[in-house]
């Protein structure tokens, strides 16, 4: 089930159409629930720039959502060894991207991640799609955000308008290649 959050009219630079930003995560397991957490935060600033989108389980149906974007940004809790809190930045497609193994917390094993290959798959022309990674620590059913990931979200928000306006730039350097954060790195989203 998806709830559209924010207004859901205005334009982006790109194409003439507005920045989709898609937040995942189921929002009772811990750290799984930063991509959701950010998409909530956000939705209640006034940006007439961006459409959000909250999917605590993204299934198929996604496909039909990105299609209609303009640019997407996808934020979801990631594993990949780092440490919690670390903050990926990856444009798609993107070899280096593998689904999460964290079926036990889902009820059909579908994410965002599976969308996007779907989409290779059968032909479709995605628009433009960043993925934003936030690294998880605590993930099982009930548990709290842990501090590390709480602060990258905090980070997310506070650094969202200047994210916002790169990803507006087809030029920008954050459209080359994949980009890590540490949680004492300071300097996301980079240039």
């Amino acid at each position: 089930m998806a709830e559209r959050l924010g207004n859901p009219t205005g334009e982006l630079s790109r194409e003439g159409k507005r920045l989709l930003v898609l937040g995942c995560g189921n929002p009772l397991a811990g750290d799984d629930s930063a991509g959701a957490e950010v998409v909530r935060r956000l939705s209640s600033s006034e940006n007439p720039d961006c459409n959000f989108l909250a999917v605590p389980f993204p299934g198929i149906e996604l496909l039909d959502v990105l299609l209609g974007a303009g640019t997407v940004l996808i934020v979801d809790a990631v594993a990949s060894g780092a440490p919690p809190g670390t903050l990926h930045l990856i444009p798609w497609p993107a070899s280096s991207v593998e689904p999460r193994a964290v079926s036990t917390l889902s009820s059909h094993g579908w994410g965002p991640i599976e969308t996007l290959k779907l989409a290779a798959a059968l032909g479709k022309t995605l628009p433009p799609v960043m993925i934003l990674g936030i690294e998880i620590g605590e993930l099982h059913l009930g548990a709290l955000r842990s501090e590390a990931v709480e602060a990258s979200v905090a980070r997310v928000v506070e650094r969202f308008p200047i994210l916002c306006s790169l990803l507006a730039n087809p030029h920008a350097a954050l459209w080359d290649r994949a980009r890590t954060f540490l949680p004492e790195d300071f300097s996301f989203p980079g240039e």
